[in-house]
């Protein structure tokens, strides 16, 4: 099974556009601040490249998504394989299957809920 589940905060807003075969994307890539060793005030932060396809990429992630805001990201990972000089690279992107983002509030401070995906 390949299923990701992960939270964090995007470093900057969602590129979006559309690839050659006409499909609509949003890349961004996601701090996931995780413990480091055994006490729990040693901390990292991973950078995760992310991609959302379709409508979840035109109508959630490219109309939502902003850097800084923290949200829930499910999808799979999938390799990204390249050559350097001297040495093969392997990266992996996650797939975004689905998004959560945290109840938004209103200038007004009326409450508005996010979209439900």
């Amino acid at each position: 099974m390949n299923h990701t589940i992960l939270s964090g905060r995007p470093v900057a807003d969602p590129d979006t556009g559309t690839s050659q075969n006409g499909k609509p994307y949003a890349r961004f890539r996601l701090a996931h601040d995780r413990r480091n060793g055994a006490q729990d005030d040693q901390r990292e932060a991973l950078f995760i490249n992310c991609v959302a396809f379709d409508g979840l990429a035109e109508s959630i992630v490219g109309r939502y998504v902003r850097k800084g805001q923290k949200l829930t990201v499910a999808g799979r990972l999938e390799p990204d394989n390249y050559d350097g000089e001297d040495t093969k690279y392997r990266s992996f992107t996650l797939v975004v299957d689905d998004v959560v983002l945290p109840d938004r509030q209103r200038s007004d401070t009326t409450p508005e809920e996010a979209p439900a995906f």
